[in-house]
């Protein structure tokens, strides 16, 4: 095996080579097929994810006319450009919940702000994954709660989303409860009172 420069007997390479080979050994060959890959992740780095994501999409799903199922639970397999195309599974009281991520977020009007800002895209891609999501009114306390509790709050795999003030709080609140996610939110006083004409059933957290 070739990493880089240099030659290597395949023995003595890492289990994420293996791993790469392996989905390389099931996807090559296959034309209109329905391939399922469950969870292809395992072993591999999170760049490696990210850029093995974008390839079995791009070159073995359309070149090859494949119908290719990602089954993870790595953010870093969920290519931004293909959040439409994302199902997010649940349980709940002893059944799955299959839920469309795309129709949502076409439907939440967060589409445009998850494709243009990336650090839009990379909260919710992480988000889908969580069981807990802490929504945060603004910059302010996003970046508060994340340095004080950041490390706490990926121990508990609970994902931190920042909106752009109040009036987008809703929307994203009632985005991930859809999904099947319970919702806390962060706020000043201002916030708080607007939330209590919103009907929309969140925690509250003092910042």
């Amino acid at each position: 095996v070739r990493v880089r420069s240099r030659w290597f007997p395949i023995d003595y390479v890492g289990s994420g080579i293996f791993e790469v080979l392996n989905i390389l050994r099931t996807l090559i060959g296959n034309k209109d097929s329905v391939i399922v890959l469950d969870e292809p992740a395992l072993h591999l780095h999170p760049q490696i994810q990210e850029k093995i994501s974008k390839e079995i999409i791009s070159r073995y799903s359309g070149q090859y006319n494949n119908q290719i199922i990602i089954i993870t639970h790595s953010p870093y397999m969920v290519p931004s450009e293909y959040l439409e195309k994302t199902w997010r599974v649940s349980l709940k009281d002893y059944e799955s919940v299959i839920v469309c991520v795309g129709k949502l977020v076409e439907n939440s009007k967060l589409l445009e702000d998850i494709k243009e800002k990336s650090y839009v895209r990379t909260d919710f891609k992480n988000a889908l994954f969580a069981t807990k999501v802490l929504v945060c009114e603004g910059k302010d306390e996003y970046v508060l709660i994340k340095r004080k509790l950041g490390s706490i709050l990926d121990r508990s795999n609970v994902a931190l989303i920042m909106c752009n003030g109040k009036d987008e709080i809703p929307k994203v609140v009632k985005f991930f409860q859809t999904l099947g996610i319970s919702c806390a939110v962060a706020s000043d006083e201002d916030a708080k009172k607007f939330l209590e004409g919103t009907h929309i059933d969140f925690e509250e957290v003092k910042v």
